[in-house]
């Protein structure tokens, strides 16, 4: 089972005590809810990637509940989960439960439209591209997440990477005027 575990507090559950891990992952499936927690990494995404594509076996009709709570992460599995959900079948809600930073921010504004929220306490923060790229693959991936936030939002493409480099962060109500979420969950 491990991989389905996508959160730390469920990762070390998973290595204490794994039927129980197992019952809590399959309870938030069967429930359609996939949790995104922690940083992004490969086997994070890939985690996330199959549960998106069980689901939309099981029911293409039914959306699914994504809860994120993820400081962002690798830029490649990022866009992994995203290019996923450009070609899901199901509406997928996107929930900020605590922190949606970086790349974390743009998948939960890439949620299907009207259903984007954030528990009240949330906090969200876009951030450039950073890492061991060179500085035409940062600047390429900067762009392309800004343009998606673009899509997703309605913001204009230089708000957008401006607001990037000076990592601009938003309570739920900011983020909702700004177009990250379309709610602020009470």
């Amino acid at each position: 089972m491990r991989g389905w575990a996508t959160g730390e507090g469920l990762e070390k559950m998973n290595n204490q005590n794994p039927s129980k891990a197992s019952a809590i992952i399959n309870r938030l499936l069967s429930d359609r809810i996939i949790m995104l927690m922690g940083e992004i990494n490969d086997e994070v995404a890939s985690a996330v990637i199959a549960q998106m594509l069980y689901l939309q076996q099981l029911d293409a009709r039914t959306p699914i509940s994504l809860y994120i709570d993820s400081p962002g992460g690798a830029v490649a599995a990022s866009f992994a989960i995203l290019d996923v959900m450009e070609h899901f079948v199901p509406k997928i809600e996107t929930v900020c439960i605590r922190n949606a930073t970086g790349t974390g921010a743009v998948i939960l504004a890439s949620g299907s439209k009207g259903l984007r929220s954030a528990l009240p306490g949330a906090i969200m923060k876009l951030t450039s591209v950073w890492g061991n790229g060179t500085p035409n693959e940062i600047q390429r991936f900067t762009n392309d997440l800004a343009m998606l936030l673009a899509n997703a939002t309605g913001q204009k493409l230089e708000v957008l990477l401006s607001d990037m480099e000076q990592e601009r962060e938003f309570t739920p109500f900011s983020a909702q005027q700004y177009g990250l979420i379309d709610d602020v969950l009470s």
